[in-house]
């Protein structure tokens, strides 16, 4: 319980640092989303902090950490997916390159077996999602992103 505690009170003070540092801004409308953001940060750290102290009141001794998980292999890969879209988005494109992490992504997340069906199904979300992200950033934004050799 005490380490939750630790954690949320640290979380809201770096929110609280955030939101200091943004009273520098000049232009008060360029942090309107941040601090949204910090607003939902604050409001998640209030219902973790809600929950250690009902853990401690109701006895439960110690949930399962995140390091006694088997997930830590599944971040570990997507952190190196991650740093690898970074890499090759400059070279095939900013589109290909959120195509392919987004099918890679949702494939190392999922529980099922991969079958030709799933892979279809994925498939048409992530073209979903790339068609998603080109109407924002091209058609509404009209802002650059990196064109490679594919888009």
């Amino acid at each position: 319980m005490r380490k939750e505690i630790l954690v949320t009170v640290a979380m809201v003070a770096f929110v609280g640092w955030f939101w200091w540092m943004a009273r520098s801004v000049e232009i008060s409308d360029s942090t309107i989303f941040p601090r949204a953001v910090m607003g939902a940060m604050l409001v998640m750290c209030g219902l973790q902090l809600i929950q250690a102290i009902l853990m401690g009141r109701l006895g439960m001794k110690h949930l399962k950490s995140v390091a006694e998980r088997p997930a830590y292999r599944k971040v570990a890969i997507i952190l190196a997916c991650m740093v690898v879209y970074l890499a090759v988005m400059e070279y095939i494109g900013f589109y290909t390159s959120a195509f392919l992490f987004y099918i890679l992504t949702v494939l190392i997340l999922q529980k099922r077996a991969i079958t030709p069906k799933v892979l279809l199904v994925r498939g048409g979300m992530a073209a979903g999602f790339t068609a998603s992200l080109y109407l924002l950033f091209n058609v509404i934004l009209s802002s650059q992103v990196p064109s490679g050799i594919l888009f």
